[in-house]
Parts: C-alpha cells; structure tokens; sequence
C-alpha cells in the first residue's frame, strides 16, 4: 500500500478485545422459487439513510468539496478462489489509503451478491470481512440472489444479509471480529434491504430484485410503488442513481432482467423522473450500455466482475438482440475488476479498474472505459 496514506478523518471501525461467540453452522437447501418472503422493516419506511449518519465530519467536509468519490461492484464472494477478490480489495483500500479529500472514496457500495453460495452466516467472515478488514471506508450493499436464499435454520430470506447490513446498531458481530480481532468492522444499519441512500451531491437507490429477478411477488407492487415515490422526492438538484443487482440489459448468459425492468420503467414513469445511472452486478463481467428516452442518454453499467468467479470472466453474445433504443458500448470480458465513481454538481464520471495478475499483486490498475455524464443535460460526453 502508499506509504504516503491519508487516513480517514473519522474511523468507521471499533477497536474491542471481546471474544467471538460462535454459532452453529447453518446448512443450505437446494429450492428454485423465484421470489422469497423476508421480514420487511417496515417501522423504518421510508427506508431513507445519510451518509451523515454514518460519517458527520465527512459528510459535512463533502458538501463544500466539488465532488463525492465512491466504489460500486458486484459478486465477490469467494471463499474458495479468493485471489481476484483479495487482489480487487487490495486496489480499492489503497485507493482510500493513498489519498485525500476531494479524491478519496469515501464508501464501497456493494452491488449484490456479497455471499455465496446460499448467503449462509457462516461465510461471512471469510467472504466479507476478511477480504475487507483493509478497507478503511464504510460498505454499504444490496443484497444479490445468492443472499436471499434460505437456510435451513431460518423461515426468511436474507436472513444473514440482515444481520450484517440492516442491523439496529453498528454493532460488532462474531464474524467480523474473528475476521479482524483488533479492528473489526461494524455491522451496517441500513434502513432495509432496498433504500435511499442520501449524500452530498448524490443519492443512490438500492432495489432489491429477489432471488429470480423481480422487485415485487407476483400480486404485489410494494417495492415498485416505493421506488416511484423516491424517485418523485429524490432531490433535483444532485445525480440521481439506481443501483440493482439483476442488470436491465445484458448480453451475458443471464441475459436481460426485463422484470426489473418494467417495474423501473413504470416507476419512472408514474414519478415522471428516470434515473440518471442505473448500476448492476450478477453477470461476472463488465458492460456499458447507453440507453435514450426522448433525448435523455441513460448509462447502464454491469459490474459483476467482483471476485467471486476468480479471474475468470464471464463472456458475452455480441449478437444477442437489444430492446429498441438501446446501445451496447463496451464490454470487459477478460479481466476482473471495479467501479470508481465521481460525482460532482454537473458531472458523473465513472472508470472501470482493471486488476494486475495475482503474481503482480502491487502493480498498478488499468483504467478500461473511462466515461462522463452531463446529468443535468443527460447527455455522455
């Protein structure tokens, strides 16, 4: 790592010498339903959170800097072949480390997909908090399908997801302090699985999109209707994201999520507002697609190249039909890597991180298709 590190200027970590309580592993059972019943935290709607919350003195520092930068990838979990994640961790945490405000990521928001291969509890530690004990910023995530699948200890989904991401107080869990004894990361206490996150010159919307892809069970339009109204109250005058794990458009072996889809173009459309960037992970490669609605440029970006799948990349079927008005740009298909994301008053820019081969751990990343987003004109540059 830099030797000329910046720290943060508050810690997102506990120091503690409490001792781990381990529990029983929970086993996972095979099930293919599409759409899994959760406890939804409806006592915390509208399911709204600040950065400010979590880091008051940055988040204060932020809003008289010109910019906010963050992290975004999807589908890391990877206990068994953990070198691409470890690599992909070790690139992002020295980014945090080797600089300051206003360049300084200031939090890594997980695209789905944070835990394989059942979401079990018992993963966590080497899945999760290993890889980043390094990391010196928050993690916020949105759960994937691989973290909604039920275990046999629980009647829920996301039940593991829930304790480590939604808990009711950044409280240290075992995992996390067997993952760092001296150092362990808190829980995260987002509002519920699918929420708002506000921060200085950007707010992000994280959907849920189940473990078959869809926001909503088939006589229900909870979330949809949740999603409209966010995007109807979200602010004007900042950059405007969604974030879900089932990408929109893809050429991957999943292919489209045209669920999710729908659901967003009818919330957009009842909001009378689209997104200005929408992010995804669970095809395990990179994609940029430009999608244009009356004018209005919308970039769709896959990032599903996190670590789970080593350094091997899912590849893509460049003669897979699109939906009307929808441009395929760039594709990554051979090397792992993440988001850096910079928002400003005018401006998102965003650059994909391709990571060195393990061998050459230490060397620099490769900047693969740098691009910007007039959001205010919603034009690409």
């Amino acid at each position: 790592m830099s030797s000329s590190a910046a720290a943060h200027p508050e810690s997102f970590f506990f120091k503690s010498s409490r001792k781990a309580t381990r529990k029983g592993p929970h086993e996972p059972f095979g099930m293919n339903r599409r759409y899994h019943h959760w406890n939804q935290q409806r006592e915390n709607a509208p399911y709204r959170m600040e950065l400010a919350d979590i880091l008051p003195t940055r988040a204060a520092a932020l809003e008289k800097d010109d910019k906010i930068v963050f992290h975004m990838v999807g589908d890391t979990g990877a206990a068994h072949n953990p070198g691409a994640q470890q690599n992909i961790a070790y690139h992002m945490a020295d980014q945090v480390k080797g600089s300051t405000l206003p360049d300084q990521p200031s939090f890594f928001y997980h695209l789905g997909d944070i835990v394989y291969s059942f979401g079990e509890e018992k993963f966590y530690m080497d899945e999760f908090y290993k890889p980043y004990a390094i990391y010196e910023a928050p993690i916020f995530g949105i759960p994937g399908n691989h973290d909604g699948y039920i275990v046999s200890d629980s009647p829920y989904s996301l039940d593991a997801y829930m304790r480590h991401f939604c808990a009711p107080l950044a409280r240290v869990t075992p995992a996390s302090i067997n993952a760092d004894f001296n150092r362990p990361r808190p829980a995260m206490t987002q509002p519920n699985p699918y929420f708002r996150l506000n921060a200085p010159h950007v707010t992000i919307i994280g959907l849920y999109s189940n473990t078959g892809g869809q926001l909503d069970d088939t006589n229900s339009t909870e979330q949809q209707d949740w999603l409209a109204q966010e995007l109807k109250d979200a602010p004007k005058n900042k950059c405007l994201i969604v974030a879900v794990h089932h990408p929109p458009f893809s050429r991957g072996h999943h292919g489209n999520a045209t669920d999710v889809q729908l659901a967003m173009d009818t919330a957009s459309k009842a909001a009378r507002r689209w997104p200005d960037a929408v992010f995804s992970g669970h095809v395990h490669n990179y994609e940029r697609f430009t999608r244009t609605l009356d004018g209005v440029q919308i970039p769709y970006v896959v990032a599903g190249a996190g670590g789970h799948t080593g350094y091997h990349v899912d590849s893509v079927d460049e003669s897979s039909p699109l939906p009307r008005g929808v441009k395929a740009e760039k594709i990554e298909t051979v090397h792992p890597g993440f988001l850096r994301v910079s928002v400003d008053d005018t401006e998102l820019r965003c650059e994909y991180h391709l990571i060195p081969p393990h061998e050459s751990i230490e060397d620099p990343t490769t900047v693969f298709d740098p691009f910007v987003l007039n959001w205010k004109t919603n034009k690409l540059q």
